[in-house]
């Protein structure tokens, strides 16, 4: 800074004083550095903030109509936007539409074949900017995948990008007689087990007197205790056949696979059949926990949950099974499979992992 003297007429007019702060003027002092920081942190701020947002979900199954949303900041109802799709090196515009009375937009797009698309969404003419823009935002376009169990025996198996078995024949300890084949189907499949507890007066399978890994005392065969007992040990009865189905098939070990326990009320429950209490979604949900730590302590890493938000309130209470990732089931059409992939549908607070849906007479599931 120069040290040439200015006289006290040229230092006010260069000095500002605000609320006990003092800012510079045009040659004047710089700035107080809180001032300097607030400055800064709003340039950013102002740099990063688009003038139009655009939402849209980053991966759809193949089929979908997806729905692209957003606003433009600064106020232009009715004005006209344009959805664009980059194609062959260039940006070309396929819908165009006015903004709602709040500035908003919508547009639904139809994907009926694979691959990425790139969009964005652009203002033409917006006050005395020539045009503005959003960012651009990709979407993943991709082949479903299917699950097959005992149903499909006997059956043609679909095509798909991957699969997933069920191992059981719709039940705890029942067996899927086409296991093998459905493992040499999928390749390197996901497996799912059935679930159900229902109870000591309907199961031959209650482990009385089992001490292992839980105390389940003969006095008390409805205990906690002895329903994650059960839950464990009808883990362990599916684990050992699908190991032994994935080595004749020739497929990885089954540890190396992600699980899904499939929790639907159609199979026996005691909240369900007996009543909705504090009591029986705790004996429930404590199969649950009895399958999930057997499969953890075979080395499984991934244990998911497949059901809907309402089985799984009909039948655990809403317990969040540490957090288990979520396969949605039977969500209708593409579309909605699409949707469903929102953390809204999550019923443990786990992610959403995979939707299922209905296509060509088969179950198809999306990968989130």
């Amino acid at each position: 800074m120069s040290n040439q003297w200015r006289s006290p007429t040229r230092l006010l007019a260069t000095l500002v004083t605000v609320t006990g702060v003092v800012v510079a003027g045009a040659g004047g002092a710089a700035a107080h550095p809180e001032q300097r920081r607030t400055d800064a942190v709003n340039a950013q701020h102002a740099a990063k903030a688009r003038p139009v947002s655009i939402h849209v979900a980053r991966r759809v199954p193949v089929g979908a109509k997806v729905k692209i949303t957003g606003t433009v900041r600064q106020p232009a109802p009715h004005v006209k936007v344009k959805l664009q799709l980059r194609s062959s090196g260039a940006w070309h515009t396929v819908r165009t539409k006015k903004l709602s009375a709040s500035s908003t937009y919508r547009f639904k797009q139809k994907l009926s074949t694979t691959g990425d698309r790139r969009y964005r969404v652009v203002v033409p003419r917006h006050g005395a900017t020539h045009k503005i823009r959003s960012k651009a935002r990709t979407v993943s376009v991709t082949a479903p995948g299917h699950d097959v169990s005992y149903p499909q025996c006997g059956g043609a198996f679909p095509a798909g990008s991957f699969g997933i078995v069920g191992v059981d024949g719709g039940r705890p300890f029942d067996v899927n007689p086409c296991l093998a084949q459905e493992i040499a189907w999928a390749g390197s499949p996901a497996y799912y087990s059935n679930t159900a507890n229902p109870g000591p007066k309907k199961s031959t399978h209650r482990p009385k007197g089992q001490t292992s890994p839980k105390v389940c005392e003969k006095s008390s065969p409805n205990s906690k205790a002895c329903s994650y007992d059960y839950g464990w040990n009808a883990a362990k009865d599916s684990y050992a056949r699908a190991a032994t189905a994935a080595s004749s098939a020739g497929a990885a070990p089954v540890w190396t696979a992600t699980w899904w326990l499939d929790v639907e009320t159609g199979n026996s429950w005691q909240s369900v059949d007996r009543s909705a209490t504090s009591k029986h979604y705790a004996l429930d949900t404590a199969v649950l926990k009895g399958m999930r730590r057997y499969l953890k302590a075979r080395g499984v890493h991934t244990v998911g949950v497949y059901t809907t938000t309402h089985q799984w309130q009909e039948i655990t209470g809403g317990a969040s099974l540490h957090k288990a990732p979520v396969w949605y089931a039977g969500v209708g059409g593409p579309s909605s499979a699409a949707a469903h992939c929102s953390s809204a549908y999550s019923f443990t607070g786990g992610p959403v992992q995979l939707t299922q849906f209905v296509s060509g007479g088969f179950d198809a599931d999306n990968a989130c």
